[in-house]
C-alpha cells in the first residue's frame, strides 16, 4: 500500500512539474511572438499604441457586407474607421474587441465623434453575410458596426495592408476549426489613411481618448 501511495504522490508530482514548464514554455512563446497573433497578445498590455506614419491610403478592397452589398476603401472616405478582423467561432477574443468597440463607440459619441466601424471576417468560408448579421445582433452591436467578408483574394489588399495573418487549425471529428489571427483594432483617417495600431489590450479609455486627440487635432 505504501508503494502504491508512493507512486501515486510521485505521479501528481510529475503531472505538477510537467504543467509548470508548460506554462513557462507558453509565456516564452508568447515573448517570442512578434506578429502579434490573438494568442499571443496579453490582455493586460496597457502601452500599446502604435502611431503610423502613412502618405498613401491603404490597399483598396471589394468586400460584401451584411446587406450583401460590395464595400471598397472609399465607400469610407469622409469619415475616420476603427477596423478589426476576426471571425464568428472566435471564442474569446473578437466577442471581447467587439464588446471594447462598442465602449469606444459609446465614448467617443459622448464628445460627438462620429466613426465607421469595420469588422473584417478572415473566415470568409463559414462567415457569410448572413452569420455575419446573426453574430452582430446577438453581441448587440449591429446598430454600429460594419461587417465585410469576400473570398480569401478579396481579403489580400486589407490583410496585407496591416499585416494581418491567419492560420487555419486542423478540423475536429465534426469539422470544427480554430483560426489564429492578427487581433487589435486599426485606425484609418477620413482620407484612408492607417494611422493607429491599437494591439490587443489597450484600454478603451486610452483608445477613445487617443483617437479624440487625434480627431480634434
Amino acid at each position: 500500500m505504501q508503494n502504491r501511495t508512493n507512486q501515486v504522490v510521485l505521479g501528481l508530482v510529475a503531472i505538477l512539474v510537467l504543467s509548470i514548464f508548460g506554462v513557462l514554455a507558453y509565456i516564452g512563446y508568447v515573448s517570442w511572438q512578434s506578429d502579434d497573433v490573438a494568442v499571443a497578445d496579453s490582455p493586460l498590455a496597457t502601452d500599446n499604441i502604435t502611431v503610423v506614419e502613412s502618405d498613401e491610403p491603404i490597399n483598396n478592397f471589394a468586400l460584401m457586407n451584411t446587406d450583401g452589398n460590395t464595400l471598397e476603401r472609399d465607400d469610407f472616405a469622409g469619415t475616420p474607421t476603427l477596423m478589426t478582423f476576426g471571425f464568428t467561432h472566435c471564442p474569446d477574443v473578437c466577442p471581447l474587441t467587439l464588446s471594447e468597440m462598442n465602449i469606444v463607440e459609446e465614448g467617443l459619441s459622448e464628445r460627438g465623434i462620429t466613426l465607421d466601424y469595420v469588422f473584417v471576417t478572415v473566415d470568409p468560408q463559414r462567415d457569410t453575410a448572413q452569420v455575419l448579421a446573426t453574430y452582430f445582433e446577438t453581441l448587440r452591436v449591429d446598430d454600429f458596426i460594419t461587417g465585410l467578408t469576400g473570398s480569401l483574394d478579396a481579403l489580400e489588399p486589407l490583410t496585407n495592408t496591416f499585416g494581418v495573418e491567419y492560420i487555419y487549425a486542423e478540423p475536429d471529428a465534426i469539422g470544427n476549426y480554430n483560426v489564429e489571427h492578427t487581433a487589435g483594432m486599426f485606425l484609418l483617417d477620413s482620407e484612408g489613411e492607417w494611422v493607429r495600431r491599437y494591439r490587443y489590450g489597450t484600454p478603451t479609455g486610452s483608445i477613445v481618448q487617443d483617437i479624440a486627440n487625434f480627431v480634434d487635432g
